[in-house]
């Protein structure tokens, strides 16, 4: 082992303390010290992960490829965010999904415009209409640079968004009529 190796190491195991202190299961991928981490809530299961977009100098390229394939990360998400059993690689790709599709929406792009990557952070909400559609849902907030939010922030944030869908889109919250034929 070298002394870089070493130093990420001490800094990967610091990180990752930090994030589970605050309630969160850790995995090796979603752990970096220059990381713009992205949360994700599924509001039908109650299912709860954090990912990260690692700034480096792969972050542009990794970019590009989000803006290419918004459509087929979009649908990764919805696939398996509804997926239940999911396998250990099928968790590992969703939450790829999930970083690289809300690289590519106007909210992330938006956030970015105003503040650097590490000060802030992106969350997808994942939820179900009244007619079982599925929609995914991003939002980014403001954070401190390595400062986790708790699973109950997360919660209160993703149910917060829902009202304010709620208002602005009653129409997926409410069954639509079904069509009865007269004779």
């Amino acid at each position: 082992m070298t002394i870089s190796d070493f130093n990420y190491e001490k800094k990967k195991r610091k990180v990752s303390k930090i994030f589970s202190n605050k309630g969160w299961k850790v995995h090796d991928y979603a752990i970096h010290e220059n990381a713009h981490n992205v949360y994700f809530c599924n509001m039908e299961t109650g299912e709860q992960f954090i990912s990260a977009l690692i700034l480096n100098k792969e972050f542009n390229e990794a970019r590009k490829l989000a803006d290419k394939h918004k459509n087929d990360m979009g649908d990764a998400v919805t696939y398996l965010g509804e997926k239940k059993n999911r396998t250990k690689e099928e968790s590992e790709f969703l939450q790829q999904a999930v970083a690289m599709w809300v690289m590519s929406t106007l909210s992330f792009q938006l956030a970015e415009e105003k503040q650097p990557l590490t000060e802030f952070s992106s969350l997808v909400i994942f939820y179900k209409g009244a007619n079982e559609d599925i929609f995914i849902r991003p939002v980014c907030f403001p954070v401190k640079q390595g400062t986790p939010v708790s699973p109950e922030d997360i919660l209160a944030i993703s149910s917060h968004a829902m009202d304010i869908d709620r208002q602005n889109h009653p129409e997926r919250f409410n069954k639509k009529a079904e069509v009865i034929k007269i004779k």
